[in-house]
């Protein structure tokens, strides 16, 4: 037993560094692996494991809507050589969407990402979100910026809570944790680059309060009056949670060896 906690240490101290769910820079991985050029779409399959995740094998790639979703680049992404790319058809919205093969992820989550929207034409719904739900469509946050209404928010299904103010063509940086044992979550945005102070929203519910895990992460594109633009997605265990998975595993290891 006495082996199985030091064991369980060394492991807690060393998963935070490389433990992200989802890492997706829209760059060519590690291993060279998938090139995102102008024009691919975000689940493309010659883009092979470009989405540039630890472990691909173990989710699906971003599924798109045909080239309403692209990885662009000339400049467009935030940091690096390219960036995802959303738009809707007509009124309608259009996603890109990552489903965990292995869900079922409850605990604590450290959720980052960059996002901008741009005006395409001054006309209808002109804003983008970024969302993330359980394996059952049930929702846990989702974040709007909305140069249309000049805010950056929260929609909750039923009303609006504002973050802080939102212009078009400029990238915001967001930090969003969220507990899943009070279905609650935190949110800080600013300006991409800036050393302004963050503008938070705390404590706020979820917006199913019968979301269960995290299951699902969905870029939106609201109509073809705006580019959504996503940059540099993560998600992370936060520490308590990690603990809990790297116990819970090597709890397996040692019935195994029983």
């Amino acid at each position: 037993m006495k082996k199985l906690i030091v064991l369980m240490v060394v492991m807690c101290v060393a998963l935070p560094a490389g433990a992200a769910l989802v890492n997706t820079t829209f760059e060519p991985n590690s291993a060279g692996e998938g090139t995102w050029d102008t024009g691919h779409e975000w689940g493309d399959a010659d883009a092979g494991a470009g989405n540039n995740d630890p472990d691909p094998a173990s989710m699906v790639k971003w599924l798109n809507n045909t080239s309403y979703q692209q990885v662009v680049g000339g400049g467009e992404a935030y940091s690096g050589t390219a960036c995802g790319r959303l738009t809707g058809s007509g009124t309608s919205e259009k996603y890109a969407k990552l489903d965990f093969a292995d869900g079922g992820n409850t605990g604590e989550y450290l959720v980052t990402w960059y996002q901008k929207t741009a005006i395409r034409v001054d006309s209808g719904n002109r804003y983008s979100y970024f969302m993330i739900m359980d394996d059952s469509a049930k929702k846990a946050a989702r974040i709007q910026v909305n140069p249309g209404n000049g805010n950056i928010e929260i929609y909750d299904g039923s009303g609006f809570t504002t973050i802080m103010a939102a212009v078009a063509d400029t990238w915001y940086e967001f930090e969003m944790t969220l507990d899943y044992s009070t279905k609650k979550f935190d949110i800080k945005a600013r300006e991409a680059g800036s050393t302004d102070d963050w503008s938070t929203a705390l404590n706020q519910d979820f917006y199913d309060a019968d979301s269960a895990s995290l299951d699902r992460v969905y870029g939106y594109g609201r109509s073809d009056s705006i580019y959504g633009y996503f940059d540099d997605i993560k998600i992370v265990p936060e520490p308590a949670t990690m603990v809990l998975l790297s116990l819970g595993s090597l709890l397996v290891l040692k019935r195994r060896r029983s």
